[in-house]
C-alpha cells in the first residue's frame, strides 16, 4: 500500500529545509514505525528481507513535493512539520508492461572485484538493464523467501526522457558523509507483474529505504 502525506510546518519561522533531507526523512520513518511496532521497527532498521547476506529493507519515499520554495544555497537546519493528512492511494492497474516516472532519483551502481569504489550507472548505460532486473529479481526472493526464475533477458527496459543527474549527501556535514548518485527519468518496463508491483511500491534500483527510486504510472 501507498500513502501520501500531506505536512504542515508548526513553526513558520523555520522553514529553511537542506537540499539533502533524504537520510533525515527516512530517520523519521523509522521512528513513526517504532511508535507503531518496536519490535518491527527495530527489526527492519537491523536486519530487514534477506537474501544470499543481502539487506532489502522493502520501502521508498517520493522527494518532497514543496509547491512554493526557493533555493538558497543549502542549509543545515531543524524544520518542525506535523502530519495534518494521511491518505490511502488507489492501487494502479499492474500489466506486464508499464511506463512510469522516477519521482526520486533511481541508484544502480556496479563494482569490479578490482576497485575501491563502486561506480554510480546512469541508464544510457549497457549495463544498466540487467542490473535494474537482478536487483528486482533479489528482491523478490528476499521478500518471499523462495527461489524465482526470471532471466533479465526476457524483460526490457526503454529509457523515454533525458535522465537528469543527481547526487544526495547522506549524513552530511559529519564524518561519515558520503555522495550517492541517482537519475530521474521516464521509463518503459516490461516484466513479470509481481515484480513490477514490488518495484512499485518498495523502490526500483538500490537504497530504496533512503528515498531512492520510488516512481508513479505515467
Amino acid at each position: 500500500m501507498r500513502f501520501k502525506l500531506s505536512l504542515e510546518l508548526t513553526n513558520k519561522k523555520q522553514n529553511l529545509l537542506p537540499l539533502n533531507y533524504q537520510y533525515e526523512l527516512s530517520a523519521w520513518i523509522y521512528k513513526v514505525l517504532h511508535y507503531g511496532s518496536p519490535d518491527f521497527s527495530r527489526w527492519l532498521h537491523d536486519h530487514g528481507f534477506l537474501n544470499d547476506r543481502k539487506q532489502f529493507r522493502l520501502f521508498t519515499f517520493s522527494n518532497l513535493a514543496i509547491p512554493e520554495r526557493k533555493v538558497m544555497g543549502d542549509r543545515l537546519s531543524q524544520v518542525p512539520f506535523r502530519v495534518v493528512a494521511v491518505e490511502a492511494m488507489p492501487e494502479p492497474e499492474f500489466r506486464v508492461t508499464m511506463t512510469f516516472t522516477a519521482i526520486s532519483p533511481l541508484l544502480i551502481s556496479f563494482k569490479k572485484p578490482e576497485d575501491r569504489y563502486a561506480k554510480y550507472l546512469s541508464p544510457a548505460e549497457p549495463e544498466y538493464m540487467m542490473l535494474f532486473f537482478r536487483n528486482l529479481k533479489e528482491k523478490q526472493i528476499a521478500f518471499t523467501g523462495k527461489p524465482y526464475v526470471f532471466n533479465e533477458k526476457e524483460g526490457s527496459f526503454t529509457l523515454l526522457s533525458e535522465p537528469r543527474k543527481k547526487g544526495i549527501l547522506i549524513k552530511a556535514d559529519t564524518p561519515m558523509q558520503s555522495k550517492l548518485i541517482g537519475y530521474q527519468y521516464d521509463f518503459k518496463l516490461t516484466a513479470p507483474v509481481e515484480l513490477i508491483r514490488l518495484g512499485y511500491y518498495t523502490g526500483f534500483g538500490e537504497k530504496n529505504s533512503m528515498g531512492f527510486g520510488c516512481v508513479e504510472v505515467k
